[in-house]
């Protein structure tokens, strides 16, 4: 769906499209269908930076180690579409899998600019057959990590989720703020520190005898795109989209002219996520109780990225 954005109720508003960097986000473009697990390489753009073998699940592999949702290490539909990656972040320390790491890199469609600010975003569900849970984060890079090792990577990640996700039910959102060095044409995910320093949780919420003792964890609809709260210019008019009122007491309605599955996002003034949710269809109402001042609302729909600024009073 292309959007052209409106807004009602409001004497002055700022729009902002931001592109995606990230090629083949939700890991649909496939170069054939992955019967087993350690089958990066079946889906397109993605790269496995290292000598370990991360995973990559589609619908297409049906009831098999690679399907979705059921496969080797549990149960999960796909945050959107048909496919998802899955990397091993944390492995109990036997001498044959010490520090033992997963990672996913991929090219960006263009390098990051020196000093602009960069959303860093992509969602994660941990497996249901495992017993551990860690830190995850992604690092930036102007060449593309070729490390012939099994173990954690030696460099610090750019962005990191520090508060281990535990979520084996829905996936959750991880975003970050990221500025940029320039010339960074690279990114890859995975946890970056070593085991004593990666905040591993026991979460005692599978059998020992049956669960692997790792954490590991299902990425979908990875999105790296310029941050642009801070801009007041570029307003787009037309006919598509309408968010109201605005001012707001906290209750929004978001109408599409064409039902669309799209994903929205408010963040304060500071570029903070205070709110996530999905949508589908022409009509949905958002209500969050964050206190008075200035958001932006943001709409992700396709790998294209629409924002307006939202007044709470």
């Amino acid at each position: 769906m292309k959007f052209i954005v409106t807004t009602l109720l409001v004497s002055v508003s700022y729009f902002i499209i931001g592109q995606n960097l990230v090629p083949n986000p939700g890991f649909e473009d496939t170069l054939g269908c992955p019967y087993t697990y350690a089958h990066l390489g079946y889906t397109s753009e993605w790269f496995n930076p290292t000598a370990s073998s991360p995973d990559y699940f589609h619908e297409c592999a049906g009831v098999s180690n690679a399907g979705i949702p059921q496969n080797f290490v549990g149960y999960q539909q796909a945050n959107s579409g048909k496919a998802y990656a899955g990397i091993v972040t944390f492995n109990v320390s036997t001498p044959s899998f010490y520090q033992r790491r997963e990672y996913i890199s991929i090219q960006l469609l263009e390098s990051l600019v020196h000093g602009k600010d960069y959303i860093v975003e992509f969602y994660v569900s941990r497996a249901d057959d495992i017993l551990y849970a860690s830190k995850i984060g992604a690092r930036f890079s102007n060449t593309a990590i070729n490390e012939n090792t099994y173990s954690v990577l030696n460099f610090d990640p750019h962005v990191e989720q520090t508060t281990p996700v535990t979520n084996k039910i829905q996936w959750e959102l991880l975003s970050f703020n990221h500025t940029a060095n320039g010339d960074e044409q690279y990114l890859t995910i995975g946890n970056f520190r070593t085991d004593s320093l990666s905040d591993t949780l026991n979460t005692n919420d599978v059998e020992l005898s049956t669960s692997a003792q790792l954490a590991y964890y299902y990425i979908d609809d990875v999105a790296v795109y310029e941050n642009t709260t801070g801009i007041e210019d570029g307003s787009v008019s037309g006919a598509g989209i309408s968010i109201y009122p605005n001012p707001t007491s906290g209750l929004l309605t978001i109408t599409l002219e064409d039902a669309a599955a799209a994903s929205i996002f408010i963040r304060n003034s500071l570029g903070q996520l205070v709110l996530s949710e999905k949508m589908n269809g022409k009509v949905h109402k958002v209500e969050f109780n964050s206190p008075p001042g200035v958001y932006f609302l943001q709409l992700e729909s396709n790998g294209q990225f629409f924002t307006v600024k939202v007044v709470k009073e």
